[in-house]
């Protein structure tokens, strides 16, 4: 019996560090399962769970698959016990290692992480997926110069992967080795891109000197834009700025989060001061959420959340609640288009014979005719846009208004899901909601 791939793709999403979920909530689209953690995903565990097994209550496997399903579902008391009596049927069961070893990092037990992660390598002193996980393990102790050989052999091993790069250059960073760090930042953009690269290379400051070859793929990347000059002295001066923007800056985190300072951000526009927030330079685009700063716990793991407000509905507080986002982006120019005429099928001639045929009266019906306006032009610049999300404690529903407009809902969501946990907390009783401050969302007021 093998593991599903369906399973082994969700296990890839499985990430280490705790950090304020207000992040990964943001970063989700609605209502899709909460994921807790940021930096990448430790993919190496998928590589081990192929291992053919007979599934019954006294096998391994059958304690390492409920273990792992309990994991998935956040019960990782109770997956933790699974994995350890998987061990204990099978001492040297690889696969029971590493998934342990994965849940200890959730745990923030990186000691005991990573001790598992060298108990794989005991058993299997060949295995090639363990050392990527091993690498992010010992991140978390400061232990650089060890991950960076971890990462090493990674890449020795998986030449084409981008988050082993994206790694190491956090850990070459670390370690004072900033061309080493840029060049591995520049590695993943010949390899296709990876999440939050582009923030690095920005923070290191890899574009202080741009040579030809990076001149030649801005050349590229403007050849199609319509402001090519516009676009050209955008890029140069994306490959050039440092972190100045987030030099006011405070508590970020490892994905690129911040919370807002003073100063201005990316596009020109005051930081939300306070606000957690994420800058997007390749696509221009600028992300905020309001949080709290009161701290949460479940188990081992830390975590702040997004503010909630209670919102009016038919005059009533009590069973919604809501939360908001600010969106900014910078609009490309559009061009508009002029109104015209569409002719609809063919005209029509009916006609009727005189008095005793003497003669035909005929009546001509033209085609029908519609015009289509025209399209005012869209000037270019930098748009804001708020998002409320609306949850209904009640029927465990939700909603997400764009500018007050409905874009998406009202749908189901799962406790496992963003919403879901934010009725964890928030939905409990009715004095909870009472707590909580007013929304100025009155769309759904009246």
């Amino acid at each position: 019996m093998k593991i599903s791939l369906r399973c082994i793709r969700r296990i890839s999403r499985i990430k280490f560090r705790s950090i304020s979920i207000a992040n990964a909530l943001f970063l989700m689209r609605f209502g899709q399962p909460l994921l807790i953690g940021s930096g990448v995903a430790l993919t190496s565990a998928i590589a081990l769970l192929s291992t053919p097994m007979k599934a019954t209550a006294e096998s391994a496997y059958f304690y390492l698959d409920r273990g792992y399903k309990k994991m998935d579902s956040g019960d990782f008391a109770g997956g933790l016990s699974d994995f350890n009596q998987a061990i204990d049927l099978k001492p040297d069961y690889a696969s029971a290692y590493l998934l342990r070893g994965t849940l200890k990092g959730i745990l923030t037990d990186y000691l005991g992480a990573l001790s598992d992660f060298e108990k794989v390598l005991e058993l299997e002193p060949n295995n090639k997926n363990v050392f990527e996980s091993m690498g992010i393990t010992r991140v978390q102790l400061d232990d650089y110069q060890k991950a960076k050989f971890d990462f090493d052999k990674g890449i020795e091993f998986f030449p084409d992967k981008p988050s082993l790069y994206w790694w190491r250059a956090r850990t070459n960073y670390s370690l004072g080795q900033i061309k080493s760090a840029c060049n591995d930042l520049n590695q993943i953009k010949y390899l296709g891109g990876y999440e939050n690269a582009d923030d690095l290379y920005i923070k290191y400051n890899c574009g202080a000197s741009v040579n030809k070859k990076t001149v030649t793929e801005m050349q590229s990347d403007c050849n199609d834009a319509r402001d090519y000059e516009g676009c050209m002295n955008y890029q140069a001066q994306k490959a050039t700025r440092s972190n100045q923007s987030n030099q006011s800056d405070s508590d970020c985190d490892m994905a690129g989060w911040c919370i807002a300072g003073d100063g201005k951000d990316i596009l020109g526009m005051p930081k939300l001061k306070g606000w957690r927030y994420i800058q997007d330079p390749v696509n221009r685009r600028v992300g905020y959420t309001e949080h709290t700063t009161r701290k949460h716990r479940i188990g081992k793991l830390e975590f702040t959340l997004p503010k909630m407000y209670k919102v009016m509905v038919r005059g009533e507080y009590g069973r919604y609640i809501g939360r908001r986002r600010i969106i900014r982006w910078y609009q490309e120019y559009k061009a508009g288009t002029s109104a015209r005429n569409l002719t609809l099928g063919n005209a029509t001639t009916n006609c009727t014979s005189t008095y005793f045929g003497s003669g035909l009266n005929c009546t001509t019906t033209p085609a029908n005719k519609i015009t289509i306006p025209g399209k005012s032009a869209v000037p270019s610049g930098v748009r804001q846009g708020r998002i409320d999300v609306i949850i209904d404690c009640k029927d465990r529903t939700w909603a997400a208004y764009e500018n007050n407009v409905k874009v998406d809902g009202w749908k189901k969501f799962e406790s496992r899901s963003e919403n879901g946990t934010l009725a964890h907390f928030f939905c409990k009783d009715g004095a909870s909601k009472a707590g909580l401050p007013e929304s100025d969302f009155m769309e759904l007021a009246k």
